[in-house]
């Protein structure tokens, strides 16, 4: 992301989440980027969900649901990211 400094890497992160097209591609991006199992990754999925609803955008409002719930099971299941291992690994 353009002008984006080491704080602000998650957005990058939000935006790979959501473009992430299945579960396993979900997963990739949780191990790859762990700070969206932190409170920002949490706080980010808010905000873009206020977004999606703002603009009435129903379908993103569904994905960005779908990822929160992934992102929430992973983080209260307390999964660490480092050692997650992808089904076809």
């Amino acid at each position: 992301m353009e002008g984006a400094g080491p704080d602000d890497r998650i957005f990058p992160a939000l935006a790979a989440l959501l473009r992430a097209g299945s579960a396993r591609e979900v997963l990739a991006v949780v191990r790859d980027e762990p700070e969206l199992l932190g409170d920002r990754g949490q706080a980010g999925l808010k905000l873009v969900g206020v977004y999606a609803a703002m603009i009435g955008a129903p379908t993103m409002l569904e994905v960005i649901r779908q990822r929160a719930a992934w992102v929430d099971f992973l983080r209260s299941a307390g999964t660490d990211p480092a050692r997650m291992r992808l089904p076809d690994e």
